[in-house]
């Protein structure tokens, strides 16, 4: 009896953890803005260090403007991604292949 028990209690513990939860940003808006975010990134690279905050400054205000969401809520996405490391990496591989993309249609 105890076994069945604790093997139910198992049982509904394991299929309450699958769940994912609900980001405040859906994954499809999260992989356009995290290629952004790699673009801003990569043109910052090489600026002074005073010039790069200054600059990444306004770029990522620009950056939350364009994509009409809240820092806090991109934040609170990557957050809840990086609580999840298997989510990430599948959001991370479409965040890749996009840059692949991106960067054949430049060659």
């Amino acid at each position: 009896m105890r076994l069945v028990l604790m093997l139910t209690i198992f049982i509904m513990m394991a299929a309450c953890g699958s769940k994912q939860v609900a980001l405040p940003l859906n994954e499809a808006k999260m992989v356009d803005m995290l290629v952004d975010v790699h673009f801003i990134e990569a043109a910052m690279q090489e600026m002074p260090g005073s010039l790069r905050d200054s600059i990444g400054t306004i770029f990522y205000e620009q950056f939350f403007t364009i994509h009409n969401v809240s820092a806090a809520d991109f934040n609170q996405s990557l957050t809840m991604l990086r609580q999840d490391p298997a989510r990430m990496a599948q959001l991370y591989a479409k965040v890749l292949a996009t840059l692949e993309e991106r960067e054949k249609e430049v060659d």
